[in-house]
């Protein structure tokens, strides 16, 4: 590894190097003394090292201050001469030496100045050489720094050899900076320097260096601010200077000798207050300090750090690449030209080989009962094997190698049709007899997979398009989420088809059980199972009204939209149903030999009451499948005013899905009239043509039959059977279809609708939907059902379903939101114009809260209660319009069966408000309740009992007693009640309640007792032993003693 040393002259570069205790080979050739740069570098000095090289440059390349522009050409010429000859790592890192001196001495500008260069050097180093390299700052002739050699000089070699710095990490953390970790860093030095104090100064014996060992850590100390300045400044990270990676800071100490040494002592011992005699008494002792690790066992070791140069790597991966492509191209084409024959006709032999086995292995697995799906497996390897060869693109390969494609490609095509004759078609009738066997309770099913597996075994009634057919349709219901396993059995079908076979034996027992079936089941059921299973085998796509009218139907409707088959639409009545009714009569009759048993002849009217019941069943069904398909509609939800608004919007504006709706219905349910719109449905199967075909009736005694008079009288179906389907959706075509040049029914709903969108909408976009709500909620309330939302109510009732439900929900979510935003407005008016006062003043104080000590001021419930206070006024600005108040309990008021959501408990507590109000502010503003009172009983063993209570001293002994009258509140402590019985010697037993509620804690501890006036109550107060009775007449029968109004008397916390 190669190391450049930089730094400013006179900083003792060299020095370190001759006193770093390296091991120099050369040495012993020039000696010591000879070596060149002792005493000042003149240019560049190469040291060479056991393990590395270091360069030593002259101080004044780093500096460039004597001559700049020859310094500054000499600088780069070396670093170029680096870079020519070690192209891939010039170096393995940098030291940069500064001293002492240059950190204390010098000026601000000077230090900057010496800064700016070794910023500059090293980036230069990096951008010249293309390299990232680590930088070691060694801090030297550390010695300089007083008391540094009484402290260090009990040392020994091994000791002085040591390192003394820090070693930074590889990375630093984010917000992290090299100046931080060096503070970090140089407080623990600056702790370990003050911790070894005492051992040194107690081996020194020297009074002086005593001195100097106490003082060097303070002195140590002093100087961190100057080291860290030169730290922060040079290695900070900059928009014009790159990050470097600084390894650490070490301090170091070669040997100092000569006068220039002594003035430098001298200078620092001014600047830094310390005694020159101190200082220039210290003798050289031509030491080294923490040099010989630090090369050793820190720098060395870390040689790998130093990046290489990128672009040098990538052109040598280049040239490397090159090379070996090269290489590679020339024995790849002489190997490709020899082998490609061999090698090819390798390959296809080995996989033939393959196939073969994994053939033989399949097969092996088959038994004589398997399915297609089984035997498909099988044939697979056999597929493949008949395409490995396949014809070569290019001449040159037959004549180069040993083509062998024609006799294997042969062989395998030869055993492919082999495997589909003996097993694949056998597995076919395996497959079909389960069919039967399976679908004995399915007539409707049986009649075509009979068919199908009879023509197997008949050859004069095989029709393979059949066969394909009802195979194919098969798999796909079989397989419906397996494409990959249908495409393979389909492959082999299509091969087997094209082979010509031998008849197979059936199963007689199988299809004579079969026929026995056939025979039970009508004709009509037959025919008409064969209907639906034909319609099905043409593939068209079922109607939904989300594919027909088109994705804006999501906004309006929620859920999925049922499927109806495409055989019971209107185009599936006209193009299929009516045309096939009669081919597929004579096709069944054509079909005679499938169940055995269609020799005899039907008369002309047995077939017309068969062709009947089968328009009957299909009509049944249609009707069936539309009235499900509209009845399964369901409104999108909202969720608020605004949701209702956009669904109303989107339901009548753009493309007026609702309308759109009805009229579908409309056209598929008008089925004895032609089609209003015959071309709009008849994409989704493959085309007009290909139904025309399918509806070409066959000529034959059949087609008479739609002509019989008698037919209607037979089935007692109407003339016109279709008009079964306009009959039962009659409604729903009055109402959306015009008459008479009368604009449609429907046209009023719309209007309706429109007015209801209006209306809500000027409520939303009032400013505040909250206070719109309530304003409209209000006079809905008091105006009854005269709104828009009333009009579409009465509107609603006429119109047929499923429009009445879905414009009755409209009406019951529009009513019901604005429902909900008015009570949103009332608690939020709650929340500011009651809660809080109610919260701050009333709640968990008496006599709200029987346990509570802190009591309601009279104010603060006058407040509160009185008429016109707190509570009323919330209630009659806010509630009052939704609340019958005529009789109790109180009642939420509903209208279309919908009220103010109030829970009964909260609309209770704001009864229970009123009820206070009447008993306790009956003709004032401030609570009062008067009453008389007079003692009843006093027992036998008291002389006297003394009640002082409202101001008033009221005094019973045994005898006829007077009545007082007494009102509350009186003024100030007037309200508290003080009791005393006093027995015949004299001894008082006493006690009082206290606080303007004073009379009722009486009341609360000694309960009144009802009596048969509903006005008069029995007090009676006790103490242990000793009790008096008192009858306290209410001056009138609606009084605050009937019951505890108070007491249980609270407002939840959100309305």
């Amino acid at each position: 590894p190669w190391y450049i040393i930089i730094g400013p002259p006179g900083t003792g570069k060299t020095t370190a190097l001759v006193n770093s205790g390296l091991d120099f080979p050369l040495e012993s050739q020039f000696g010591r003394g000879a070596i060149q740069g002792v005493g000042g570098t003149r240019h560049c000095d190469w040291w060479f090292t056991d393990q590395a090289v270091m360069i030593d440059t002259a101080g004044r390349y780093t500096t460039q201050d004597s001559h700049a522009s020859a310094d500054a050409a000499a600088w780069k010429g070396f670093l170029g001469l680096l870079k020519k000859y070690r192209r891939r790592r010039p170096i393995n890192g940098v030291l940069v030496a500064i001293s002492v001196d240059e950190l204390v001495h010098k000026s601000e500008t000077e230090r900057v100045a010496n800064v700016n260069a070794v910023r500059a050097r090293l980036q230069e180093l990096k951008d010249q050489l293309g390299v990232n390299f680590p930088v070691y700052l060694l801090i030297t002739k550390s010695d300089l720094v007083p008391g540094f050699n009484p402290y260090f000089d009990m040392m020994g070699k091994e000791e002085r050899a040591q390192v003394w710095g820090m070693t930074f990490p590889d990375k630093l953390q984010p917000q992290q900076t090299y100046q931080q970790l060096f503070d970090a860093e140089y407080d623990l030095l600056s702790k370990r320097l003050h911790d070894g104090v005492l051992s040194k100064f107690h081996f020194e014996r020297d009074f002086r260096r005593r001195a100097e060992i106490l003082a060097f850590p303070a002195q140590f100390e002093r100087l961190k601010l100057a080291f860290s300045e030169f730290v922060g400044r040079t290695f900070s990270e900059s928009r014009f200077h790159d990050h470097y990676l600084l390894r650490g800071v070490y301090f170091t100490s070669g040997t100092q000798e000569g006068a220039g040494m002594q003035r430098i002592m001298q200078s620092m011992a001014g600047q830094m207050g310390f005694s020159q005699e101190a200082l220039l008494g210290v003798p050289a002792q031509g030491k080294s300090y923490f040099l010989n690790s630090l090369f050793q066992n820190v720098v060395f070791p870390e040689s790998e750090l130093a990046g290489a140069n990128r672009r040098y790597e990538s052109k040598l991966r280049w040239a490397r690449n090159l090379g070996y492509g090269a290489t590679l191209a020339g024995a790849t084409a002489t190997t490709v030209v020899w082998s490609t024959s061999y090698g090819l006709n390798e390959s296809r032999l080995n996989n033939v080989e393959t196939h073969l086995q994994q053939y033989e292995q399949q097969r092996s697995l088959i038994n004589e009962r398997a399915g297609p799906e089984q035997v498909v497996t099988t044939l697979q390897p056999l597929l493949a094997l008949r395409d490995v060869y396949q014809p070569p693109k290019d001449s040159w390969e037959i004549g180069a190698g040993l083509y062998q494609g024609d006799a294997v490609s042969s062989a395998a095509a030869a055993e492919y049709r082999t495997a589909l004759m003996q097993e694949f078609l056998s597995a076919l009738q395996n497959q079909m007899a389960s069919q039967l066997q399976q679908n004995q309770d399915l007539p409707e099913y049986l009649h075509h997979a009979l068919k199908a597996y009879l023509m197997l075994s008949l050859p004069e009634r095989l029709d393979k398009q059949y066969v394909e057919t009802w195979l194919r349709a098969d798999w796909r219901n079989r397989h419906a989420d397996q494409p990959e396993k249908q495409e393979a059995l389909n492959q082999h079908l299509t091969q087997l088809l094209a082979m010509e076979w031998p008849a197979l034996a059936s199963d007689t027992e199988l299809v004579e059980q079969t026929r026995r079936v056939l025979r039970q089941v009508p004709l009509a059921q037959q025919i008409y199972a064969s209907l639906q299973d034909k319609a099905r085998q043409q593939e068209p796509m079922n109607y939904r009204f989300d594919t027909q009218i088109g994705h804006d139907v999501h906004y309006v409707f929620a859920g999925e939209f049922q499927s109806i088959p495409w055989f019971y639409t209107a185009e599936g009545y006209h193009d299929f149903f009516k045309p096939q009714q009669a081919n597929i009569m004579e096709e069944l009759a054509d079909d005679s030999w499938v169940v055995g048993n269609r020799n005899q002849d039907m008369s002309d009217l047995d077939l017309a009451n068969i062709q009947a019941e089968i328009e009957k069943r299909y009509l049944d069904d249609y009707i069936d499948h539309w009235q499900s398909a509209v009845s399964s509609l369901r409104l999108q939800s909202s969720a608020s005013l605004d949701e209702h608004v956009r669904l109303l919007n989107e339901m009548l504006g753009g493309s007026s899905p609702l309308r759109r709706v009805l009229d579908e219905v409309v056209v598929h349910t008008q089925l004895s009239k032609p089609l209003i719109d015959p071309g709009a449905i008849v994409d989704n199967v493959e085309g007009a043509g290909k139904l025309a075909r399918l509806a070409s009736p066959k000529a034959g005694k059949l087609g008479r039959i739609a002509s019989m008079a008698g037919r209607s009288r037979m089935m007692q179906l109407p003339e016109n059977p279709a008009t079964l389907v306009d009959n039962r959706f009659e409604p729903l075509h009055d109402l959306m279809l015009s008459r008479n040049g009368q604009a449609a029914p429907f046209d009023r709903v719309t209007s309706a609708l429109t007015e209801l969108q209006f209306y809500l909408e000027g409520i939303t976009s009032s400013g505040s939907t909250s206070q719109g709500a309530f304003d409209a909620a209000v006079a809905r309330m008091q105006n009854g059902r005269s709104d828009p939302i009333g009009r579409l109510k009465v509107e609603a009732r006429h119109l047929p379903e499923p429009v009445k439900q879905w414009v009755q929900a409209l009406t019951d979510r529009a009513w019901g939101h604005t429902l909900g935003a008015a009570r949103a407005h009332i608690a939020a008016e709650y929340d500011g114009m009651v809660r809080p006062f109610y919260q701050r003043s009333l709640a968990g104080r008496y006599p709200l809260d029987k346990q509570a000590e802190v009591e309601v001021t009279l104010a603060d419930f006058s407040e509160f209660f009185k008429p016109g206070g707190i509570e009323q006024q919330f209630f009659e600005g806010y509630l009052a319009p939704f609340v019958d108040t005529r009789r109790s309990p109180w009642r939420m008021v509903a209208v279309d069966g919908q009220g103010l959501a109030l829970s009964k408990r909260t609309l209770a507590r704001f009864e229970q408000a009123n009820q206070i109000r009447d008993v306790f502010f009956l003709d004032s503003d401030a609570p009062q309740v008067s009453f008389k009172i007079r003692a009843t009983y006093l027992d036998a063993n008291i002389n006297r009992f003394e009640l002082n209570m409202l101001g008033e001293r009221l005094e019973y002994r045994h005898g006829p007693a007077r009545r007082n009258e007494l009102s509350w509140p009186t003024q100030g402590s007037q309200n508290a009640i003080r009791y005393v019985f006093e027995d015949h010697y004299g001894v008082q037993f006493r006690d009082q309640v206290g606080g303007v509620w004073a009379l009722f804690r009486l009341l609360d501890r000694f309960p009144l007792k009802p009596t048969r006036y509903g006005d008069r109550y029995q007090l009676t107060v006790t103490d242990q032993e000793r009790k008096a009775v008192y009858e306290l007449h209410a001056n009138r029968v609606q009084n605050p003693f009937a019951r505890d109004y108070l007491g249980n008397f609270s407002l939840p916390g959100r309305l």
